[in-house]
């Protein structure tokens, strides 16, 4: 199987001009009523869609399919994850933007772990708990281009059976953001406000900033840290995701060792407040 990862792999990253459409769009394919993955036999579908009452305006929805398959087809798996992989590199490579991505989370082989899992909100108040049970989850969320106001998240997770043969859950969902995502032009008011959405547009602006080399900000960044406490588990989470993107980008482009310790003493404090 491993073969076949590398195969694809490479095939993947040696292909020319790829847009950050033709990320997305490889991805969605898997979750799509023509993926080889859906059209086993044995998937079972969940599909909700959430209107809002008073306008009928859709406001969320949820599609999980369950699968199992043989240990002939286990490489799709890989086949999706590669896609994942993809999309955090071009991320890095500055071919996707960042602000296209709301998140960006995995885990892989973590058959003994504690983690209470990764909320995934398909209206304004209900979610979707993955990465509690399964062995492997690769989620990832993109904010739409036709209203940013809104976010469609992709999740596979997955774990191997005796036989050889992997069963998992392919999950689809569309909610509000939350909390909301400025513009990276946003910068941090001067009025102090304990909320979270504040919270989050200021972090984004430290996180900039040190991108573009501005060490001055970690002090600013280091504090924000501390003064946590209005976040929820799904705020903190989306935050570490993006410190740990950004410490990623910074180690690539070998950028000082104060900023990336600075990151590393950041996503600490905020794991303690979990």
């Amino acid at each position: 199987m491993k073969t076949k990862y590398i195969i694809i792999a490479l095939t993947l990253f040696i292909a020319p001009a790829v847009t950050a459409q033709d990320y997305f769009a490889k991805l969605r394919y898997y979750f799509g009523d023509n993926s080889p993955i859906v059209n086993q036999q044995n998937t079972l579908k969940v599909h909700n869609t959430f209107s809002n009452p008073e306008n009928g305006e859709k406001e969320g929805e949820l599609t999980i399919y369950k699968f199992v398959l043989p240990e002939s087809d286990v490489s799709y798996t890989d086949s999706v994850r590669v896609q994942y992989e993809a999309i955090s590199q071009a991320m890095d490579d500055g071919k996707i933007p960042r602000r296209g991505i709301y998140t960006l989370w995995s885990i892989t082989g973590n058959k003994d772990r504690s983690y209470t899992g990764y909320r995934l909100y398909h209206n304004k108040s209900e979610f979707t708990l993955v990465g509690t049970e399964s062995d492997n989850c690769y989620t990832v969320g993109l904010i739409n281009e036709d209203d940013t106001q809104f976010r469609t998240t992709y999740t596979i997770e997955w774990s191997e059976m005796s036989d050889g043969g992997v069963t998992g859950r392919l999950i689809t969902t569309y909610a509000p953001i939350k909390p909301q995502i400025e513009s990276p032009t946003v910068t941090p008011p001067l009025e102090q406000k304990n909320d979270n959405k504040m919270w989050m547009r200021k972090l984004f602006f430290y996180l900039d900033k040190l991108k573009d080399g501005e060490s001055l900000y970690l002090s600013g960044l280091y504090s924000l840290a501390k003064d946590c406490a209005m976040l929820d588990h799904d705020d903190l989470k989306v935050a570490i995701g993006q410190i740990k993107l950004t410490k990623s980008e910074l180690e690539r482009k070998h950028k000082d060792d104060s900023s990336i310790l600075l990151l590393k003493q950041v996503i600490e404090i905020l794991e303690t407040s979990w």
